[in-house]
């Protein structure tokens, strides 16, 4: 429900909608439990997350890669981020950002991705 919501108010670019959303899912996500429909749904999650990562708005994008950081512990997620790079790239792009907060985000998404080495040996990135 949280995921259709998002889209709905990304697509409508609703910002407020979708960034009240991704409170909840960054909420949720933190507090996960394994066995949950968060936990079970993630890839679904993932993907919508990356698409919202194309918003241009930074209190979303702040958003978003908390969610990502969250998601991160699982490997499967990092896999998927590998295989895409997209968001590594972000990532690591937003780490010469002033603003703070997305350079915290951006870092703990990286940070969170180095567990998995062997998906780091599938990234490279220009």
């Amino acid at each position: 429900m949280f995921i259709s919501l998002g889209q709905i108010a990304a697509q409508a670019k609703i910002h407020e909608i979708a960034l009240n959303v991704l409170c909840g899912l960054n909420n949720m996500s933190y507090h996960n439990k394994e066995g949950s429909l968060f936990v079970k749904h993630r890839a679904i999650l993932t993907d919508f997350l990356i698409r919202l990562l194309a918003v241009n708005n930074v209190a979303i994008t702040i958003e978003t890669l908390g969610v990502l950081g969250n998601l991160t512990q699982y490997h499967d997620v990092v896999e998927k981020l590998a295989e895409d790079k997209h968001v590594i790239e972000i990532a690591a792009t937003l780490l010469d950002s002033e603003n703070s907060d997305l350079v915290y985000k951006a870092c703990g998404v990286l940070i969170n991705i180095t567990k998995f080495k062997e998906s780091m040996r599938n990234c490279h990135l220009k």
